[in-house]
């Protein structure tokens, strides 16, 4: 037990320890955020590839333009985030990152519905 003062009143705090332990089982459906890092960049960087040689429409190709550079930089703000042992600043960065790639994405697809099938 141990005696906390706060406002001028002393109170009586008592530390609770909890301990978890955690399995291999418990991790059984878990995918390894490294290998989804790698295996996203991997497949949008293809996309990127392959779409730079098909014929597309103004829009599927500016929205092509920005999935494969806003990959580019999500891998980047990732490799800067743990490199620097995740300071807030850049976990949000790479957060918003996230996000802007998911819109990014949306609206690939979005134009793509709209192109006529080859």
């Amino acid at each position: 037990m141990t005696t906390a003062t706060w406002c001028g009143v002393s109170h009586n705090v008592t530390a609770v320890s909890t301990q978890l332990t955690l399995t291999a089982v418990d991790f059984k459906y878990v995918i390894d955020p490294f290998a989804q890092a790698i295996s996203t960049a991997t497949a949008l960087t293809g996309l990127w590839i392959y779409g730079r040689r098909v014929p597309l429409s103004n829009s599927s190709r500016l929205a092509l333009v920005h999935v494969g550079g806003m990959v580019f930089v999500q891998v980047g703000l990732g490799i800067a985030t743990l490199v620097n042992y995740v300071p807030i600043s850049l976990a949000s960065a790479h957060q918003a990152g996230s996000l802007t790639l998911l819109t990014f994405a949306t609206w690939l697809s979005h134009t793509l519905r709209r192109a006529p099938k080859v």
